[in-house]
């Protein structure tokens, strides 16, 4: 049916009712159009600014996880550093110092870097993985048992404890504190940087 025949339809049959009518449908498709076009555009100006929204917010928890990982990874290494050297067996005592004071200042030093880390940690565990913190948390567990290990014969021979059984254990629970910091320790923490690795790799992916 074309158009003459469904105004006669309708009882429109006058050619100036025609030609009116016409005039109308036309013109009114045409703002029809005109709005769905908008319409459209306006939608893909909001999609559009709705992803950038969103890739802005992604790149700063990006950003943030980065710095979180790298200021973690790298204070725990300092720790590391720290408590190796303070339960090291073999160390050369500076000059116009004794050993014991030595040994002192090297168990502070370690103490003092265990805060550091711990309030590291605790500030940027929001941006680690559940696993990794699991494993860092086991790691500092470890650290103090081999630092208290270590420390216990220094304890012992400042309470004025010369000899007998006590000693001898807290002498072998010494040196296998050495032991376990200079071989196990870097493996553990090697695992824990892979681990950092796979974390910031996944999350790239997820982008």
């Amino acid at each position: 049916m074309d158009w003459l025949e469904y105004f006669k339809l309708i009882g429109i049959t006058s050619l100036p009712n025609v030609i009116l009518l016409s005039a109308i449908l036309f013109i009114g498709k045409g703002v029809i159009e005109k709005y769905f076009a908008s319409s459209l555009e306006k939608y893909k100006t909001d999609l559009a600014l709705i992803a950038n929204k969103n890739a802005t917010v992604f790149e700063r928890i990006h950003e943030r996880k980065i710095n979180a990982i790298t200021d973690v990874h790298g204070k725990l290494n300092i720790l590391y550093k720290s408590l190796a050297i303070y339960t090291s067996q073999l160390k050369f005592v500076p000059t116009g110092k004794s050993s014991d004071e030595f040994q002192t200042e090297l168990g502070t030093e370690f103490f003092n870097k265990y805060n550091e880390f711990v309030d590291s940690y605790l500030v940027n565990k929001l941006y680690l993985s559940d696993l990794s913190c699991e494993t860092i948390e086991n790691i500092l567990k470890e650290f103090r048992v081999a630092s208290h290990d270590y420390s216990t014969i220094s304890f012992f021979k400042n309470a004025g404890v010369n000899g007998g059984e006590i000693m001898v254990q807290a002498f072998k629970d010494s040196i296998n504190a050495s032991k376990r910091v200079e071989n196990e320790f870097p493996v553990v923490l090697n695992d824990l940087k892979h681990s950092f690795s796979e974390e910031i790799q996944k999350f790239e992916i997820n982008r």
